[in-house]
């Protein structure tokens, strides 16, 4: 033990934490959230207004629903919880939790975003506004029900910033949102995964158009970025599917931001690290300074999709599940590692030999999107051409094999460009069976695309 007084000092310090301390859920009279551990199932509930100004109580189960909870000691820490609008039932008449579970309708998000960046609630009401205009981009952002900032000493990072004296610059508070329950379309089997996943990336709106009296298949993300609402964090946890509106939506808007103003500081805005686009993968990209682009996003649509495609199994049961040990997880760990196996990917049969893939015929678009987007990379960054080796130079002389020819200068495309070329390399794959009901959605959404006046 190198510093043994210091690691007793800290035992004893750890003996005195009380649960608040060790991160449990307990009640704080300023926080507006009321914890009920000895009714007979552990519940914390609190009181929101909703857009209308209608008061509700919102019932979520951190022991017994949790969605996804994020145990870290920097970043946002995200937890998402099965919840409902109250009050909470009796235990004793559902039989068991599993009834519980399928009666939330409601998911409560509990995370601690950064105090100066543009609260998510901001940036939905922001959408929604739009959507009320038009159709296709109310159906493609999740519906938040209700929200609530709790306000304590402790609900902002930068009390404790300020006792020890830190800059208060990257100070997190804070924040409560509840929104209806979506699923995540790696649940979905391959034509629903695949519809879904379009209408994430174009989206789908099902009135009728007056010009062609036939449904409308419209660009839903591109709109959102075409309005100045950049999301900053496509991925596949963030593609889900809405079983009630029945539709592909686009969730998690915490890291967006509106078009004319700055990411947040440090690598706050970096997004999830397998599916960033590879100049982001980057000292330069990391530390926020490339501009950030259409082309960003829509390229981490692919990886995404490249991300489902190898990771799905079905198991014993029939039903979806990652594969274990995650075929991809090297992406994770390393922003150059990650980089490096992106490039290298390859698609010969024995990558997913005798695995019973969930989305088999999901392969040749996979497979496509990875190729254009290596083509673009590679456009951009080309390999350096030393020209001929010292030993041809020496038998045939410098010239006799001519100059080594500079590769003509990257163009960066305009967004439009990179969303039609996105439209021309999904189609083909998608044409043969049995996905040739979707590359019809896919006509739809290029021939109303022609139409839309930006």
């Amino acid at each position: 033990m190198d510093d043994l007084p210091h690691f007793l000092l800290l035992l004893l310090i750890l003996q005195r934490f009380d649960d608040a301390k060790w991160g449990y859920f307990t009640e704080c009279s300023h926080s507006g959230l009321k914890v009920e551990p000895e009714a007979g199932l552990f519940t914390v509930s609190f009181v929101a207004d909703e857009q209308t100004g209608q008061k509700i109580t919102i019932v979520f189960y951190p022991d017994d629903h949790e969605i996804y909870l994020g145990t870290t000691l920097i970043g946002r820490g995200t937890g998402v919880i099965g919840g409902r609008v109250g009050p909470a039932p009796d235990l004793t008449e559902l039989g068991d939790t599993s009834k519980l579970r399928e009666g939330n309708d409601l998911v409560v998000k509990i995370y601690w975003p950064e105090e100066r960046r543009t609260s998510e609630v901001e940036v939905l009401k922001k959408a929604k506004e739009y959507g009320e205009k038009i159709d296709f981009i109310g159906n493609h952002i999740p519906e938040m029900v209700c929200h609530r900032d709790p306000n304590f000493l402790c609900s902002s990072t930068k009390t404790i910033r300020r006792f020890l004296g830190l800059q208060t610059d990257g100070s997190r508070r804070l924040r409560i949102i509840v929104f209806r329950r979506l699923l995540p379309i790696k649940e979905l089997k391959e034509r629903d995964m695949l519809t879904a996943y379009l209408q994430c990336l174009f989206c789908k709106h099902d009135g009728l158009s007056p010009a062609h009296l036939s449904p409308i298949y419209d660009p839903g993300h591109f709109c959102l970025w075409k309005k100045g609402i950049h999301h900053g964090d496509i991925s596949l946890g963030n593609l889900m599917w809405d079983d009630r509106r029945k539709v592909g939506v686009l969730n998690d808007f915490d890291l967006a931001k509106f078009a004319d103003q700055a990411g947040a500081s440090g690598q706050e805005n970096t997004g999830t690290l397998p599916f960033m686009a590879l100049d982001l993968l980057s000292e330069v990209g990391l530390r926020g300074e490339i501009l950030r682009r259409y082309r960003h996003e829509a390229e981490s649509f692919a990886w995404s999709l490249i991300c489902l495609y190898y990771a799905t199994m079905e198991d014993e049961k029939g039903k979806n599940r990652t594969r274990n040990p995650h075929p991809l997880l090297q992406w994770f760990q390393d922003w150059n590692i990650s980089r490096h196996l992106k490039m290298g990917l390859e698609w010969d049969d024995r990558d997913v030999a005798g695995i019973p893939l969930v989305h088999p015929n999901t392969r040749e678009l996979a497979r496509a999107l990875h190729t254009f987007w290596m083509k673009r990379f590679n456009q951009q960054f080309p390999k350096r051409d030393l020209g001929p080796g010292p030993r041809i130079r020496q038998l045939f002389g410098r010239g006799a094999l001519g100059t080594p020819q500079a590769p003509p200068p990257y163009q960066e495309p305009d967004d439009d460009t990179v969303f039609e070329d996105m439209l021309a390399v999904h189609e083909l794959p998608l044409g043969s069976a049995p996905l040739k009901e979707i590359e019809e959605l896919l006509f739809k959404m290029t021939e109303r695309f022609q139409h839309v006046n930006w």
